[in-house]
C-alpha cells in the first residue's frame, strides 16, 4: 500500500495492456480497476513490446500517443511502460495490492503474475468485459 501525504493507506492497483486503439471495453476496463484501490497504474506495453506480441503492423498509435490519451482518463492516476512481454518486473517494483486482469486473458501468463502478486499479499481480480471490444477486431473490420 502506498502511503498518502495525510498518513492514510491507499490501496494501489495495476492493470497492463497495449490500449493501442482505445474504445469503450478499455474504459470499462480502468473504471473497474480504479473502483478497486485508490490509486491506479496503467503498466503499457512499448512499442517494441506489441510488436513481439502482435506483429510488425502494430502498434497503431505509437507509445507516446497511448500513454497521453491514457493520462487524460480520470480513472488513470500514473502510467508505467515497459518493454518486457509481461509486466512481471513491474509488479515485483510495485507491489500492488490488486492487480485486474481481463477474463480474456492468457490464463497461462497470468499465473505467473499472480505467483509475483501474491508473494507480497497482493490479489489479482478478475474483469468481465460487457462489450466483446478489442483492438484487433476493430482493424479487421476496417
Amino acid at each position: 500500500m502506498g502511503v498518502s501525504k495525510e498518513g492514510k493507506k491507499m490501496k494501489i492497483v495495476t492493470v497492463n495492456g497495449c490500449f493501442d486503439l482505445l474504445h469503450a471495453g478499455h474504459i470499462d476496463l480502468l473504471k473497474f480497476a480504479k473502483s478497486k484501490g485508490d490509486i491506479l497504474i496503467v503498466l503499457l506495453n512499448s512499442d517494441k513490446s506489441i510488436r513481439k506480441l502482435k506483429g510488425p503492423t502494430r502498434p497503431i498509435n505509437n507509445q507516446v500517443d497511448r500513454e497521453q490519451m491514457l493520462q487524460a482518463i480520470r480513472y488513470v492516476d500514473e502510467v508505467i511502460i515497459f518493454d518486457e512481454d509481461t509486466p512481471i518486473k513491474w509488479l515485483q517494483t510495485l507491489q500492488p495490492d490488486i492487480h485486474v486482469k481481463s477474463k480474456d486473458a492468457d490464463r497461462e501468463k497470468v499465473k505467473k503474475e499472480e505467483l509475483v502478486i501474491s508473494r507480497h499479499g497482493g490479489k489479482i481480480i478478475w474483469f468481465k468485459p460487457k462489450k466483446n471490444i478489442s483492438s484487433t477486431d476493430i482493424l479487421k473490420r476496417i
